[in-house]
């Protein structure tokens, strides 16, 4: 009894030093948590800043300063991911963007930005759980369904791909990012004219649009129209000089026109850009060979093997043209 009396007395004591000073200490109180509020929202706006301006490194360091006061901030936590997300460590982007979603589960964005990191880490079966549970948030949300259409797409479900770019071209219908992939679906089932009017929707949209021009180059190329094919590339590589896979593609439709010096060029142009282009090597190694030109072949067929592909030196050195 005597131990209870005594925390009894103590608490008595306590609640009479509080109702004594009750009015200085909520003042003091007050004054404090606006200072921490306003240097919270000083933090964080100084982090979405560094953001904008691609310092991921001092965005991060922002947050940081934000979750030091307010550890269930899950803006700060999704932000935070989102500038791991772009400095390519996905992991802590993901790790961030869970953090997240413990504090608000009904947080779509984080759900959205954490698909896209699973994306990035070619696990596209957690990126389609998560776009779906941003649309069941949002079932607006044009991104969402495009995003779980690029998963769809990477594990070959065409049909379901296509769905989503419906989904998403119905709710934003000049979106051209979702035309392209659209396309690219209708490229990967065979339907290669529903793929160029979805390029052609694109571009009208988006007459910058690289990506949809060298898409449809493709398109072109495999309907044989090497032409038509060659324009696009090179309307491509006017927006974006070292499109490396545009003058891949362009040397091979100058290579099928029979333009060999033409593809020698744009695969050498290939090669300056990304000097591990197996490709640019065996397809010019071909060129030069067609051109009589075998010493430069069998180079090039050597430096292929070098990385690993030795199929064109393999058939050079069978036909006595390498060494």
């Amino acid at each position: 009894m005597r131990r209870i009396n005594l925390v009894v007395i103590l608490y008595s004591i306590y609640a009479l030093f509080l109702f004594m000073g009750c009015h200085a200490i909520t003042k003091e109180s007050e004054s404090d948590e606006k200072d921490r509020d306003l240097r919270i929202e000083k933090y964080f706006n100084q982090g979405n800043a560094w953001y904008m301006k691609d310092d991921f490194d001092n965005a991060i360091a922002e947050y940081d300063k934000v979750l030091k006061l307010k550890s269930r901030h899950a803006d700060a936590y999704n932000n935070r991911g989102n500038a791991w997300a772009r400095k390519g460590d996905f992991d802590r982007a993901i790790k961030d963007f869970t953090k997240a979603l413990e504090i608000n589960p009904r947080f779509g964005l984080a759900y959205y930005n954490r698909a896209d990191a699973w994306y990035n880490k070619s696990n596209f079966e957690l990126a389609i759980k998560d776009c779906s549970q941003a649309l069941e948030i949002n079932p607006l949300h044009a991104e969402a369904y495009n995003n779980r259409g690029l998963s769809w797409r990477n594990k070959n479900n065409f049909t379901k791909a296509i769905d989503d770019y419906n989904k998403a071209i119905e709710i934003k219908p000049r979106y051209a990012e979702a035309l392209n992939n659209r396309g690219v679906a209708w490229f990967l089932k065979g339907k290669f004219d529903n793929a160029i009017a979805d390029y052609n929707k694109a571009l009208e949209i988006n007459s910058g649009y690289a990506k949809a021009y060298h898409n449809r180059g493709l398109t072109w190329s495999m309907k044989n129209d090497f032409d038509r094919a060659i324009a696009d590339f090179s309307e491509a590589l006017k927006i974006n000089p070292r499109y490396a896979a545009a003058l891949i593609n362009r040397g091979n439709a100058w290579k099928n026109n029979g333009n060999f010096a033409r593809a020698i060029v744009d695969y050498t142009m290939t090669i300056e850009i990304n000097p591990l282009a197996v490709k640019a090597y065996t397809n010019r190694g071909v060129c030069y060979s067609l051109l009589d030109q075998s010493e430069l072949a069998c180079l090039d067929f050597q430096k292929a093997c070098d990385l690993k592909r030795c199929d064109e030196l393999k058939r050079a050195q069978e036909q006595n043209i390498c060494q």
